[in-house]
This record gives structure tokens, sequence and C-alpha cells, in this order.
């Protein structure tokens, strides 16, 4: 008899709760699979096995361990152990490290079979070091260099290490130790130049030809142990933040302006009212040449199709130049075969007109700003029935035009 039921209570339920729980800790322990491992010789030779000839070496590095995976609509029990694997190559005094996994599946009874390797990552050992002042001369000629995913608006100096070695992933691929300085923006104002630890890697297209292309990454803490170092902060007025761009949108301006330098001149003829507008420009799109039109719609586009600071295109203006392709260059029914040569005015404003399709189901509109005795596209609507719409769309091109 329990003199304080309530004690007893409690007494009882922690002793079904420690019960329940050395019941379900037993289950479990005894739930999960317990195989036979290969061992390291039994690794060694599976490895050599599926690499022939070209494996000169392999390397069990340590215990492997047990996974369960999702295959074939199923769960299979897998169990991988690290390995090192030392390759020829065609390549005299050079051999590829190639660093992953044996993977091993159960196979009844209380054993494990061999299935594949599983890769990790490739290296070449024996290449020469890259020559780094050709990589420094791609870096220097990029307008980004490279750091499109840096934050940076400006990188003021960078160099590369002899230790640790440089990487070979493939013959056209290498990882270099570098570091760079470079300029950041931050809260509050402040720009802080900062000396940062990278991995930088390099790329071409074969083995002989020149480096194309580089990215930077930041170390793993737990790989390099070079830390940020903050090497000096100035504070600057908003209006200086403002103008300053990072490295990315630098290149993209570069990028715009290569561009534009390839597009055909057009000449903006003097424009005396709204109708004017639309008639000429109405007229681009009954040409159909798309890239005279992206000219001419670039220089006429109001401010408020381009981003501030950068005057690339932001998202409405590009929505405005994938339309008008769209209309001109659809192969099912473009702009020219929906309109009529002389368009007929669907209604009209200071600074906005629209216009009638052929069979007045549709309409477009141009939408002007004039400023400083120059007049400008303030928005743009150009619209056609395309495949999706075909019935629409044949009706439209079989109206006769007035």
């Amino acid at each position: 008899m329990c003199k304080y039921q309530f004690l007893c209570t409690i007494y009882s339920q922690k002793i079904y709760t420690m019960r329940y729980s050395f019941l379900l800790a037993a289950i479990v322990f005894f739930a999960i699979p317990v195989f036979a491992q290969p061992s390291a010789a039994k690794v060694q030779a599976d490895i050599k096995k599926e690499f022939g000839a070209n494996c000169l070496s392999v390397s069990v590095l340590g215990n492997g361990s047990t996974s369960t995976d999702y295959v074939n609509g199923g769960y299979s029990t897998f169990y991988r152990v690290p390995v090192n694997i030392k390759l020829k190559t065609e390549l005299p005094g050079v051999t590829k490290l190639a660093k992953g996994a044996a993977k091993y599946g159960y196979s009844g009874g209380n054993s494990y079979m061999y299935n594949s390797y599983s890769p990790g990552t490739t290296e070449y050992i024996g290449l020469p070091a890259p020559d780094t002042a050709q990589i420094r001369a791609l870096i220097l000629s990029l307008s980004d260099y490279g750091m499109k995913e840096s934050g940076a608006i400006d990188l003021v100096s960078f160099k590369f290490f002899a230790t640790p070695a440089p990487i070979w992933h493939t013959l056209e691929s290498v990882s270099i130790t570098a570091e760079a300085v470079m300029i950041t923006k931050a809260s509050g104002s402040r720009l802080v130049t900062i000396r940062l630890p990278y991995a930088l890697r390099a790329y071409r297209k074969t083995a002989s030809s020149p480096w194309t292309s580089v990215t930077w990454t930041t170390f793993d803490g737990g790989v390099d142990r070079r830390k940020k170092e903050i090497i000096s902060e100035e504070t600057v007025s908003e209006y200086k933040m403002s103008k300053l761009t990072i490295l990315a949108e630098k290149a993209r301006i570069k990028e715009a302006e290569k561009q534009a330098a390839l597009r055909p001149k057009v000449e903006i003829p003097a424009i005396k009212n709204i109708v004017d507008v639309m008639n000429w420009y109405h007229g681009l799109l009954m040409e159909g040449d798309y890239a005279k039109l992206e000219a001419a719609t670039l220089q006429l586009l109001y401010t408020n199709s381009f981003d501030n600071t950068s005057r690339l295109l932001n998202g409405p203006g590009e929505l405005i130049l994938l339309a008008l392709k769209r209309a001109v260059t659809d192969d099912f029914s473009p702009y020219n075969k929906q309109n009529c040569p002389n368009p007929e005015i669907h209604s009209k404003s200071n600074t906005q007109i629209a216009w009638w399709n052929k069979d007045k189901s549709r309409s477009c509109s141009l939408t002007i700003k004039n400023e400083d005795g120059r007049w400008y596209l303030y928005n743009v609507q150009v619209y056609i029935w395309d495949f999706r719409m075909e019935a629409r769309a044949n009706a439209c091109m079989a109206a006769a035009c007035k």
C-alpha cells in the first residue's frame, strides 16, 4: 500500500517509461543490420579489378560507413570505404589520383558484395605548375576580374602562392592558392578594404589552348586557416555610395556597350506630333527587322526602363524588348501579317496613342514622354495572336485592309 498515492503514480510512470525506452532501444539496435565488412585487401582487389591495368595502387583510408539509399523504388543498405586510387595516364611521369569510395551492397546472409566505385574528386600528379603570368593577364583583361560573385566594387591587388602546390583537376582546369585585396560596400555608407584568401580556378578549352576564364572561391575554414583581414574603412556620402557599382555590374555594362556597338545605327526622324511617332514606329514593326527595331527602341526608351546607376535595362525594359522580338519574329503569324500598312487609330491623347490590328480584335499602343524638346518611349505595348490562338490569328490575317 502506497502512503502517498501521487508519488507512487509518478514512480510507476517513470519505471514504465524506462522499460519502454530500453525495449525501443533494443528493437532499434537489433533492427540495424550488422554485416561482415570487407577487408582492406578485398577493397584493394575489387578496385584494381574494376580499373584494370591502369590502376597502379589503391590506398584504403580507414573504416567505411553504412548508409541507406533509395534505389529503384526501394531502400537498400550500402557500405562505402574511402579510397585513393593512383592511375596511369598517357603523359610521361604523370599519374592521376582519384579520391572516392568503394561501394558495397548487402548480398544476403551476413556479407556485402562489391557494387562499384563512387567517384569523388580527381587530380593529376606530376604536371608542371601553370604559367601564372598568363592567368594574371587573363584576370586583368576581364572587366570583373572573374569576381562576379564577390560583391566587390574594385580589385586592388591579388597574388598567387606556390605552396600548397597547384591542383590540376583536369588537363583543362587548375586551382591555385591565392589572395585578393578588394574594396567592398558595407552598411552605414562605408567602404571597406579587405584581404581575403581564395582558391582561384582557371579553365581552358584544351590542354594546349590559352586560359579563358577563372572563378574565385573562398576557402573552407577547416581547409585553410587564413582569415579575412580588414585593412581600412572609409565613410562616404550616400550620394557617392549610390554611384558606385559592383564588379559584376561593371561587367554587364561593358557587355551592353559591346553589344550596342554591334547594333545598326538608326536615324531618328523629326517628329511633329504623336501620330508621327505611331506611324514611324509602326513602320519599323512592319519591316520585321528585329535588330533595327531593337536599336531604335533602345535609343528612345525613357529612363524608367533602365537601372538608375548602370543604365542597363531593368525588368520592365527587358519585357518590352522580349514582346517586340516575339511580335516581329513569330514564325506562325508575325506582326506584319496581322496589321495594315496604314494603321487605324484606336484612341489618342497627348501622351498615348493606340492602333487597331487588321480585324480590330487587338490593339497596340505607345506612351510618349516629351522632355527638353525630345520625345521618348515611356512604354511600348505590342500584341499579336500566336499559335495558341490559331483561329483568331487566321481570322486577323484574312481580314482586308482599307
